[in-house]
């Protein structure tokens, strides 16, 4: 699907033995992209499933290090696939190119006033032109992450605060 919607002309693909076959043989029966399959480096890490998980907690939590509650606007701001947040949500804050500028988590959510609090270390939302929500939910406190299984707004919340730590709106 993500082939689909970025388009790309060349894909690479990063492959030990044959564990991407299935997918490259779906790539290959079209057009384009043109597949380019690589070896990995031997100077890559191999990590079991624990070490990936908490690599990538210490690179949130250094991303994150300086960020701040930053209140936002949703009404100039395009939201995608759709403005369904659910609490510590990783976004993809977006320029009018696609460029993404800086990452959020999401704090709190009314989508009946066009407000959302993030966690970000953008300091303004001036070049940001879109939000894209990710499948990732990002603890704001460990910064562990698990995937995001529905996108479905907080269990019960009717009133758009999607957590008892939310932020005011």
């Amino acid at each position: 699907a993500k082939i689909e919607i970025l388009r790309p002309s060349t894909l690479i693909a990063l492959q030990r033995h044959d564990e991407l076959r299935p997918l490259l043989d779906l790539v290959a029966r079209r057009s384009t992209p043109r597949v380019v399959v690589l070896r990995p480096s031997a100077a890559v890490k191999l990590r079991d499933p624990e070490a990936r998980r908490a690599h990538r907690a210490q690179q949130f939590a250094q991303y994150f290090a300086g960020a701040r509650p930053l209140p936002i606007g949703l009404s100039r701001l395009a939201i995608w696939p759709k403005p369904n947040f659910a609490l510590h949500q990783l976004v993809a804050l977006e320029s009018a190119e696609g460029f993404a500028l800086g990452l959020g988590i999401v704090l709190a959510a009314d989508p009946a006033s066009e407000r959302l609090v993030l966690l970000t270390p953008l300091a303004t939302m001036a070049d940001v032109q879109a939000v894209h929500l990710g499948d990732l939910i990002v603890d704001p406190k460990t910064f562990h992450d698990s995937a995001l299984m529905a996108r479905q707004p907080a269990q019960g919340r009717t009133d758009g605060l999607l957590g008892p730590d939310s932020p005011p709106l």
